[in-house]
């Protein structure tokens, strides 16, 4: 046998025996793992399995000859309050949620104090809010930074609220406009038009009254700029 290899395996065998953690054999035998076969390595190492050669074979393999595996380490990123305050203020606002002028819920404090708030309603679900709230960074705030969807959705786990399931109880207004759309829908069903036009008709009228129950919130104003001509 090749002298060389056998002072080669030596020190293989030495610092083999010296190592005490499994993934230290491990990355040690990977140096010759897939230049030596098992039966030799298995004559100067006693006790060496071919489950433990075969490991070391995959290990050189994908983290190469003798390399050291660096454990990846998870690192958790605390929210910043700026960005809770600012989606807290986004559902809070009343195109989101609506306060209802009976029922209250009480918040437990860390603390153990007792808050007593006035029930509200939401009137879009978690998804539609998360959804808007994005589409409102990027019209008004394309400056700031929002939370991932993952942290939104936890935080509207803790804020609890309902959601708006009938709008004709809470609303007399919406309730017409609900009306109102209804009576398009069936006009548009009497007509005698195409069917594909007829079908057509009938899913823009489906988002136009999705629009204004959700989106149309979002773009409307408290004031604008009046251009005369």
């Amino acid at each position: 046998m090749d002298p060389k290899l056998m002072n080669i395996l030596a020190a293989i065998v030495e610092a083999y025996n010296n190592t005490d953690s499994s993934i230290g054999r491990r990355t040690i035998l990977s140096i010759v793992a897939k230049q030596v076969d098992y039966n030799l390595l298995s004559s100067v190492i006693p006790g060496l399995t071919r489950y433990r050669y075969t490991a070391a074979r995959l290990y050189a393999e994908e983290y190469g000859k003798g390399m050291i595996k660096v454990p990846s380490h998870r690192t958790n990123i605390r929210y910043d309050p700026a960005q809770v305050e600012h989606f807290i203020d986004f559902v809070l606002s009343t195109h989101i949620s609506i306060d209802l002028s009976f029922g209250e819920k009480t918040l437990r404090l860390s603390s153990g104090t007792e808050l007593y708030v006035p029930d509200i309603i939401r009137s879009v679900n978690s998804t539609r809010i998360i959804q808007q709230y994005y589409e409102y960074c990027y019209q008004r705030c394309s400056d700031f930074s929002p939370l991932g969807s993952s942290s939104l959705y936890k935080i509207l786990g803790c804020c609890k609220a309902s959601t708006q399931k009938v709008l004709q109880d809470l609303n007399n207004i919406v309730a017409d406009g609900v009306t109102a759309f209804e009576g398009l829908k069936s006009m548009i069903e009497n007509l005698l038009i195409d069917a594909n036009e007829k079908t057509r008709l009938i899913t823009d009228l489906q988002r136009a009254k999705q629009y204004l129950k959700s989106d149309f919130k979002l773009h409307v104003s408290r004031s604008s700029i009046l251009w005369v001509i």
